[in-house]
């Protein structure tokens, strides 16, 4: 699939009031977060629509942070994929301390309550039920809608004549590329299942896939 023309795209996590961010947690599993824990949170903007002659915004894109317990519940499949240690979880800033850290981060960049909308894979399902269990304060600045990427690879399939899962991929393929190719942002460990990677990659894959939405005939651009 070919890429598009991102020239113009920088402005769009900021649109009519609301922000669009890239958000991913990673879990001790995946039943409920009654049963399991978040123990890592990323959230990222591109922070590029407020850049201006004098260089980009000094405020840093991405928050990341790793949240730790003294006990918990997990399920050996998740804590595989994730690679978290317990020593790692045991390590981590107790979820008060997130929380505040990340709502500090939330306002500094101008989120209002209830304007930020969460973009991931499943985020709106998986995600979000964490983040508001486990960082109340900072769930309340995220509105309840969300941009969930599987439901945008969905919607694109059946406007072009390629398979929801083939428009995955090179949404998946384009975020790594712009990951790769961006330095700016610091803080993540450049790999899946690390929250801040997930949350940056997830908010290229949408800018990838919100540029094909803006396209009249979709299907001569992929």
């Amino acid at each position: 699939m070919k890429g598009a023309d991102h020239t113009a795209l920088h402005r769009t996590d900021h649109m009519g009031g609301e922000w669009f961010l890239g958000l991913d947690g990673e879990m001790t599993g995946n039943r409920s977060p009654i049963e399991h824990q978040l123990i890592q949170i990323g959230v990222y903007t591109s922070g590029s629509w407020l850049s201006s002659s004098t260089g980009p915004d000094p405020r840093p894109q991405l928050f990341v942070s790793d949240i730790g317990y003294d006990t918990w519940n997990e399920m050996e499949e998740a804590m595989e994929v994730n690679g978290f240690t317990a020593e790692r979880i045991r390590a981590g800033p107790r979820p008060e301390i997130v929380d505040q850290n990340l709502v500090v981060w939330l306002e500094e960049w101008g989120v209002e309550r209830k304007k930020a909308i969460a973009i991931g894979w499943n985020v709106g399902i998986f995600d979000m039920p964490y983040i508001r269990h486990y960082l109340p304060e900072s769930a309340k600045y995220f509105s309840y809608r969300s941009a969930d990427l599987n439901s945008v690879c969905f919607t694109l399939a059946k406007a072009s004549r390629f398979s929801w899962t083939a428009l995955k991929s090179a949404a998946k393929r384009h975020a790594e590329d712009r990951i790769r190719t961006d330095m700016r942002v610091a803080g993540s460990k450049k790999t899946w299942h690390d929250a801040g990677y997930d949350a940056q990659a997830s908010y290229f894959a949408w800018d990838y896939l919100w540029s094909l939405i803006t396209l009249r005939e979709v299907h001569e651009h992929l």
